[in-house]
């Protein structure tokens, strides 16, 4: 069987922090002609945050264009690749699947299952119909407080104000965003070097979130000085008896003091690149 994620060998809690440099905006459903921002209810206040498959979605984009220019032109379109494969991938797969459920499967299908496991960083990070990927995306909390904007659409054609085209959209300012990845089995020589390069350009560059983007709405940037990461290393355990690796890995998954290694955003970068 060829390990992907289901043997658990190495975890890297990213608990990020970002600064908003634009308002942001993520639209949940409409109320009369304002359009309300997603959030909940705790404790009787309303917290806004952005849904965890809004952030996979934008970062998936970026590594997608980061990584055809690191492949020259290698491109993955929603777990779709267009590249050839010269390996043989029915012995391959034979690790994976029986001879039964090989016959079910066509060869565009065999294809992809085995560029993502292998060739595609992308897929292998944010997965695909194929694979799980091997980064846990949570919802990234806003604390702020929450404003009206009220315009007009324009009509692009005639570049003028369109009739009857008033709204109103809810938007958060905050500098207080919170966000949490949990990454495991990442190899540095495969998929780590994809993800150092996107923790860069969320420092370097930043991302954009939301609606409203071509109004000046939704950058936010990496703030490394605030960022923590915690990587854990687990141990192997090919004797059930050893009860010392078991009770290693228990408060290892449960980030108890001295079992995992602290370290800033740009350090985990260097290391991924090392």
């Amino acid at each position: 069987m060829i390990h992907h994620i289901e043997c658990l060998k190495n975890r890297a809690i990213l608990e990020l922090r970002f600064n908003a440099l634009e308002p942001i905006s993520v639209g949940m459903y409409n109320e009369g002609n304002i359009r309300k921002i997603v959030g909940y209810i705790r404790d009787g206040k309303f917290i806004p945050f952005i849904p965890s498959e809004s952030i996979k979605g934008v970062l998936r984009s970026i590594a997608r264009k980061i990584f055809k220019n690191m492949e020259n032109g290698f491109d993955c379109n929603k777990g779709k690749h267009n590249t050839n494969i010269n390996s043989n991938v029915d012995e391959y797969l034979k690790k994976i699947y029986s001879e039964d459920q090989l016959k079910e499967l066509d060869e565009d299908i065999k294809k992809d299952i085995y560029l993502a496991l292998n060739e595609c960083y992308v897929c292998r990070l944010f997965g695909s119909n194929m694979i799980t990927g091997k980064l846990i995306i949570t919802d990234m909390i806003i604390n702020g407080d929450v404003y009206n904007y009220t315009s007009t659409a324009i009509d692009r054609k005639k570049r003028i104000v369109k009739g009857d085209s008033l709204f109103t959209v809810e938007y958060v300012a905050s500098d207080n965003l919170m966000l949490t990845i949990i990454a495991d089995n990442i190899e540095k020589d495969k998929e780590g070097r994809l993800l150092a390069a996107i923790l860069d350009y969320m420092i370097k560059l930043g991302i954009e979130i939301g609606g409203l983007k071509s109004r000046g709405y939704g950058l936010i940037k990496l703030d490394n000085e605030n960022s923590r990461v915690k990587i854990v290393e687990f141990k192997g355990i090919k004797d059930r008896s050893k009860d010392d690796d078991i009770i290693y890995n228990i408060n290892a998954l449960a980030l108890k003091e001295g079992y995992f290694r602290d370290m800033t955003v740009k350090g985990y970068i260097n290391e991924l690149r090392i």
